[in-house]
């Protein structure tokens, strides 16, 4: 209605005008059209504000659930009105024991199966990880990410889930204590064998993961070397040494990521 009025406003003005430009209509029936239209405009205007005031927005996409208020009820602010879901993508979010932490890691993918879709397995990639411990259950929450084009996957819908790790491979390791750190490189001493006698040869490697007192070498020794693994740091390319200990060679099987489920 107020726009209507604002629009007829609007008509009037401009017979008005086309009327004053002959000299067939006074100016002061010219200032009141002026002043219609004007007032005109400031109720729309006002109307939409207040429509606007009472209009609620969802702050995002999403599926709407069932309204929890009726038409015309009279609400105070914090009233829930009605649900909003975003299904795709989905978080899951499940428990895994703490002794599984040090195998979880952001972008880790899980593996999920449920009765309402049998023989179907549903994967999805871990996106954060509480970096609280449950002191009851002695559990750590973790939530997933998952992809859920066609919104099957319902929030509150159980799910049976697992982290997948990554397939164990062979590394070359040795005693993190054979390492000799060095801003310009890291280095460790390899064992050579000349006419009886043993002297050390400095090698600069490149590390990879450490696991407990091993750390990985990608690059710089070769399976079946030794190294020397105490006191490495007092010693000098070339230097004869003797063997205290018999040491295995620098060969290991490391899982840097155990299977923990």
């Amino acid at each position: 209605e107020a726009r209507a009025e604002a629009e007829l406003a609007r008509l009037t003005l401009g017979r008005y005008q086309s009327l004053a430009g002959r000299d067939a209509l006074a100016q002061a029936e010219l200032d009141t059209a002026r002043a219609r239209l004007a007032q005109a405009e400031a109720s729309v205007t006002q109307l939409q504000a207040t429509i606007a005031k009472r209009t609620i927005r969802a702050p995002f996409a999403g599926r709407l659930g069932i309204r929890e208020v009726d038409l015309g009820e009279v609400v105070q602010p914090g009233t829930p009105l009605i649900s909003l879901q975003v299904l795709d993508p989905i978080y899951v979010d499940f428990r895994l024991p703490e002794r599984a932490i040090s195998a979880l890691s952001p972008g880790l993918t899980i593996r999920a199966t449920s009765e309402v879709f049998p023989g179907e397995t549903i994967e999805g990639r871990i996106e954060t990880i509480d970096p609280r411990v449950d002191e009851a259950t002695r559990s750590v929450l973790v939530r997933a990410v998952v992809a859920n084009p066609d919104e099957r996957i319902r929030p509150g819908m159980f799910l049976d889930v697992e982290a997948v790790q990554p397939s164990r491979r062979e590394l070359l390791a040795i005693p993190s204590s054979s390492v000799i750190y060095a801003p310009y490189g890291d280095s460790v001493y390899v064992v050579r064998a000349e006419d009886e006698r043993l002297t050390a040869e400095q090698r600069f490697v490149r590390l990879g993961e450490r696991r407990g007192d091993l750390v990985e070498v990608i690059e710089g020794l070769e399976s079946g070397q030794r190294v020397v693994t105490t006191g490495a740091f007092k010693l000098q390319n070339g230097v004869e040494i003797r063997e205290e200990n018999e040491v295995a060679p620098a060969e290991a099987r490391v899982d840097p990521r155990p299977e923990n489920r």
